[in-house]
């Protein structure tokens, strides 16, 4: 197995750019912070831990109903017919939230996304599981299936709803996920997630999102609430042609949800900036290369490299790893290395280094006086980037 190299910098102390708060501090237990741009990471702790997700299921039976609707297997005229079981499971009778739907009541699928969207109405969301495949249970497996084509590696559905079941579990990361294929995907449907209220059967319910607040800006998507959970939201919010998103739980109370949810939020979008580094194809730097007819190879990226940084730069580290010794040949635009940056020891970006030009390779016998050379004296090369000026501590 070859090594791996690491080449470590830190960001140029030069750089005059406003000053910048410490990092943040927040008590949720679960938090996960990106940029929508480029998938950022601004904040993350125990991002990939699983949770039972209460009512932020039904984003996923959101997202399965907009797909039917994307698809044209459905049309947002088409009736639903609300069972006992969904009456009784998840209406008025359970004492769950709830749209408040009658038995053998005839609804509207788009009344019905309203539903589980804005009122987060338990009975609409197993009227729409219903409906659809017959069954929670059927429909449930559908969400599974639907969860591994979306790349949701951490989470597992047994209802539509998000009623408790300690089987059911979803990590930060795959909210976000989930999230950012509902704002990408269904454009047209998106303008629901930030509707303040809803009424249905005369009964007016406004949404329980405090990012839709005046004082946080945000425009969606939804909340949820459980032992397992704590007060948990997934929201999202943009200024200034930047969008971030966030999921978070763990929280202790409706009040710590609101606060935390408008101080993240802002401080993701007021306390980072894209800081221009490297040009298209611009040298990044050299690594050593045996066997080729030139002793290193230059790497470049191979689009501008605009990383989202706190605005001053601080704690800003950067590596470049790559498996060693390289050996020739070598091809133009071959990924040799990768360029990784993080943000107070966490990392934020990681984006292939290529090989900016094509290197042969020597003749079998200086190969081999190569390879022995390497072998001998590799291990002492060091690398240091241009833009990267103090000694690391």
């Amino acid at each position: 197995m070859k090594p791996v190299f690491f080449a470590a910098a830190w960001l140029a102390a030069s750089w005059v750019l406003p000053a910048y708060s410490a990092p943040v501090e927040t008590p949720a237990h679960q938090v996960l912070l990106i940029d929508a741009a480029d998938g950022t990471t601004l904040l993350s702790r125990n991002s990939r831990e699983k949770v039972e997700p209460a009512s932020l299921t039904k984003l996923m039976t959101a997202e399965i109903l907009l797909s039917e609707l994307k698809s044209g297997n459905i049309q947002e005229e088409t009736i639903f017919t609300v069972s006992e079981h969904a009456w009784r499971t998840g209406g008025a009778p359970s004492g769950s939230v709830a749209m408040f739907l009658k038995p053998k009541e005839e609804v509207r699928v788009i009344d019905l996304l309203r539903g589980i969207v804005v009122q987060s109405g338990n009975d609409a969301a197993i009227a729409i599981a219903e409906n659809l495949d017959g069954s929670e249970e059927e429909f449930a497996e559908r969400m599974n299936r639907r969860a591994s084509e979306l790349g949701l590696s951490d989470s597992t559905f047994r209802n539509p709803s998000g009623l408790s079941d300690p089987e059911q579990a979803v990590s930060m990361a795959d909210l976000i996920k989930l999230a950012q294929h509902i704002y990408s995907t269904y454009p047209e449907y998106w303008p629901i997630f930030s509707e303040p209220a809803f009424e249905w059967n005369k009964i007016f319910q406004r949404n329980r999102n405090p990012a839709l607040s005046e004082r946080i800006g945000g425009d969606g998507l939804k909340t949820g609430q459980n032992e397992s959970l704590g007060f948990g939201i997934v929201a999202t919010k943009s200024e200034n042609d930047r969008r971030v998103f966030l999921a978070m739980g763990g929280l202790s109370s409706k009040d710590e949800r609101f606060q935390e949810t408008q101080k993240l939020l802002d401080w993701g979008l007021k306390e980072f900036a894209r800081m221009p580094l490297y040009g298209k194809e611009e040298t990044v730097t050299t690594v050593p290369l045996y066997g080729g007819t030139e002793d290193t190879v230059t790497l470049h990226l191979a689009e501008a490299f605009q990383p989202l940084l706190p605005v001053d730069g601080a704690g800003v580290h950067a590596d470049i790893l790559y498996s060693g010794p390289i050996a020739a040949p070598v091809e133009k635009g071959q990924e040799l290395a990768s360029l990784i940056v993080t943000v107070n020891e966490q990392e934020t970006m990681r984006v292939p280094l290529l090989a900016a030009s094509d290197v042969p390779s020597k003749g079998l016998f200086a190969r081999a006086a190569d390879a022995l050379e390497e072998l001998a004296f590799g291990w002492m090369r060091n690398i240091e980037l241009p833009w990267s000026t103090a000694a690391q501590g």
